[in-house]
């Protein structure tokens, strides 16, 4: 019930904080003469840990979006996919209030790239122009993104990919 009164309160406030974010990244390529930003993003799964029922799907899903100006890295949008329905009765259509924006069944993992998109079109309405983005190799942020945006892949996930392709040797 607490998390039902505060739900409201919260996601206002997280909207207000990205748009002063936003604001606050307008403002710093102001002052560095820049004409676009360079923006982070993956996208982070519910998904059990390795180990405890790792076939499990996730049933949510989040995608922030942040600046790359500053050490801070201030999230400028976010967007986020839930399957988990709260109605009682699941053979009746559910009310407006329902989290589940996505029906069950669906792979969350092919909504990433339209997250990606979501996020991109909040931060040009706010006024900023993206023009780099730092992401995994997903091809679907490739296939959703503004050709003009320069794609760069995630040094994390390149080396977690280059750690793949080492093989390990065991000496007896």
């Amino acid at each position: 019930r607490i998390v039902g009164k505060v739900k409201g309160p919260m996601l206002q406030l997280g909207l207000d904080t990205m748009a002063d974010n936003c604001r606050k990244a307008a403002e710093i390529t102001k002052l560095l003469n820049v004409n676009s930003i360079p923006v982070g993003t993956d996208t982070a799964y519910n998904n059990p840990p390795k180990g405890r029922g790792f076939q499990t799907n996730g049933t949510q899903s989040t995608t922030p979006m942040h600046e790359m100006l500053t050490r801070k890295q201030l999230v400028l949008s976010l967007e986020s996919y839930s399957q988990i329905c709260t109605c009682a009765n699941k053979n009746e259509p559910c009310r407006e209030s329902c989290p589940a924006n996505i029906p069950r069944g669906y792979c969350l993992g092919s909504f990433e790239g339209q997250a990606s998109q979501n996020n991109l079109q909040k931060i040009k309405t706010a006024g900023l122009v993206v023009g780099t983005i730092v992401a995994d190799n997903s091809h679907q942020i490739m296939a959703h993104k503004d050709p003009s945006i320069k794609k760069e892949e995630c040094i994390v996930h390149m080396s977690r990919a280059q750690e793949r392709k080492v093989f390990s040797l065991k000496f007896a």
